[in-house]
C-alpha cells in the first residue's frame, strides 16, 4: 500500500513528491506528460488537527515533457492533503467551481492514493481572482482609473504567491510604466490601501518620515490594490558608508511610524509574550525537522527571553509586523518602506 505523503515522519522529499504526481496525475500517469525536474517552493506540514486541518500543503514547480509534442515548460501545482479520506467529498465540491486553462495536464487533480488535491496555476481555490488578473485584456477593466487602464495592458507576471491566501503581481502598461498588485483571499486589500494612504500623506508632511510607493486605488472584484513602481535601491545593495547613513534615517522612520496616527482596521495585538511563544514554537519546528539545529534554536530562544528582561515597558504602539531588509530602499537620502500587509500593536 501506498503511504501517504503527509504522514511521513518528516517532509515528503522533492523525489517523494514527483513519484506520487508522476504516477498520479492526469496525464503524466499514463505516459503523455513526464516530470523531468520538481522544485519545491513552499511547504507546509502540521500533525495538529486542531490547528490546521490539512496535514500538508505543498507548491512545486514541475519541469514538464510533453512526449508527443516534444513541447517542454513549467506547470506550478498547490497541493493539500486531507485526513481520513476527505479528499473525496471536496473533490466533488472542488469540481463545482470555475476552472482556468493551464499550460499542462488538469486544472484540478484528485490523488486518492494520498488523500491529496493538486490545482494547477493559476488555479488557486482561495485566489479565484487570479485569472482574471493574469490575463492582460480581462484585467484592464478591473484597473483603478489612476492606473491608466485605458492605455491598455501588455504582460503581467506573478511576483510572489502564497496559496489560498496573496499574490504580489507586477503589470506593464503599453505606455511603457510598470504598476504593482498585491491580490488577498479576504478584503484586506483596502486596509493595506488606506495604510499607504495615510503613509504617503504623512511623508508628504514629515521629511523625515519614511515615504512608499504612490498609491493608485483598488479593485473590489478582485481583491486587489495597487500602487506605481518605487524609486530607489535597495537597502542591501548600498555601499558601506550609505548604508550606514541610511540605517540612522531608518531609526527615525520607524520611530514616526511608531508614534503616528495609522488606519488601524484589522490589526492585531502582538505583544512580547506572543513573540517569545511563537519563537518557541519555532525552535521546537526546528528540532522536529532539522535535528542539528536543535541547540542553536533554543541558545537562540534563550536570548531572546534574556533580552526581553532589559526592554522598557513601554506602551504597545504601531508596528511594521513583518520588518526585515527587503523591505526598505533608499531614495535620494529618503527611506522607502514596502509591504504593510501584517501592520499590528507591539512593543516599539
Amino acid at each position: 500500500m501506498t503511504p501517504l505523503l503527509a504522514d511521513w515522519g518528516t517532509e515528503p522529499t522533492p523525489q517523494a513528491l514527483q513519484a506520487a504526481l508522476q504516477q498520479g496525475l492526469p496525464g503524466f500517469a499514463e505516459g503523455r506528460l513526464w516530470i523531468e525536474k520538481l522544485q519545491v517552493l513552499k511547504m507546509r506540514r502540521s500533525s495538529s488537527k486542531r490547528r490546521h486541518p490539512h496535514p500538508l500543503a505543498v507548491c512545486v514547480d514541475l519541469q514538464v515533457h510533453e512526449a508527443t509534442s516534444g513541447r517542454c515548460g513549467v506547470q506550478r501545482l498547490y497541493g493539500k492533503a486531507y485526513r481520513e479520506g476527505a479528499s473525496a467529498g471536496a473533490y466533488t465540491q472542488a469540481l463545482r467551481s470555475a476552472k482556468a486553462p493551464v499550460d499542462f495536464g488538469v486544472a484540478l487533480a484528485h490523488l486518492p492514493a494520498h488523500d491529496m488535491l493538486w490545482w494547477a496555476w493559476p488555479n488557486d481555490p482561495g485566489l479565484p481572482q487570479l485569472p482574471t488578473l493574469l490575463d492582460p485584456l480581462r484585467l484592464q477593466a478591473h484597473l483603478p482609473t489612476a492606473c491608466g487602464a485605458d492605455v491598455g495592458v501588455s504582460e503581467v507576471q506573478a511576483l510572489r504567491y502564497e496559496p489560498e491566501r496573496r499574490a504580489t503581481l507586477r503589470c506593464h502598461l503599453r505606455d511603457g510604466r510598470v504598476i504593482y498588485g498585491k491580490t488577498f483571499c479576504d478584503d484586506h486589500a483596502a486596509t493595506v490601501l488606506a495604510r499607504f494612504e495615510q503613509a504617503w500623506a504623512q511623508a508628504a508632511q514629515d521629511p523625515l518620515a519614511a515615504t512608499v510607493a504612490l498609491p493608485l486605488g483598488q479593485d473590489e472584484a478582485t481583491r486587489c490594490f495597487w500602487q506605481a513602481a518605487a524609486p530607489g535601491v535597495p537597502l542591501l545593495e548600498l555601499a558601506e558608508d550609505d548604508a550606514v547613513t541610511a540605517l540612522r534615517r531608518l531609526g527615525q522612520a520607524l520611530a514616526r511610524l511608531h508614534v503616528h496616527a495609522m488606519p488601524l482596521a484589522q490589526v492585531e495585538t502582538h505583544s512580547v509574550a506572543h513573540w517569545l511563544a511563537e519563537a518557541h514554537l519555532r525552535a521546537q519546528k526546528i528540532t522536529r525537522v532539522a535535528p542539528a539545529l536543535a541547540a542553536r534554536a533554543v541558545a537562540l530562544v534563550q536570548q531572546l527571553e534574556s533580552a526581553v528582561e532589559t526592554l522598557p515597558d513601554l506602551p504597545l504602539t504601531l508596528v511594521h509586523g513583518d520588518f526585515h531588509p527587503d523591505q526598505v530602499w533608499v531614495h535620494e537620502g529618503r527611506l522607502v518602506l514596502f509591504d504593510f500587509d501584517e501592520f499590528a500593536l507591539g512593543h516599539p
